[in-house]
């Protein structure tokens, strides 16, 4: 069960990731397709969700070390929270991501 979440937490934040891709960068002047808090909510959502993907995958291979796709599905789960942090704090304001 915790294998599947872990893959269906990468399968998630890949179409996060390519929603905001494909609709959160910014169109002809510097506007985003997407609200603000809208972006936000994606990033926030998407590194909730692969972070505790990850975790549970970590959590898998601590208890049986296999290296399987266990290993790549943590992989994979904790580069998108990375990157969902990243855009959200590029998105942010204040941050001065831009």
């Amino acid at each position: 069960m915790k294998q599947t979440y872990a893959a269906l937490a990468l399968g998630l934040g890949l179409a996060l990731s390519l929603i905001l891709l494909v609709f959160g960068s910014p169109a002809a002047g510097d506007e985003l397709r997407l609200p603000l808090l809208t972006s936000l909510l994606v990033c926030e959502v998407g590194f909730i969700v692969t972070i505790t993907g990850a975790g549970l995958a970590i959590h898998e291979i601590i208890q049986k070390p296999v290296w399987s796709a266990r290993v790549w599905l943590m992989i994979g789960n904790l580069l998108l929270a990375i990157n969902f942090a990243r855009v959200a704090l590029a998105l942010w304001p204040q941050t001065g991501g831009n």
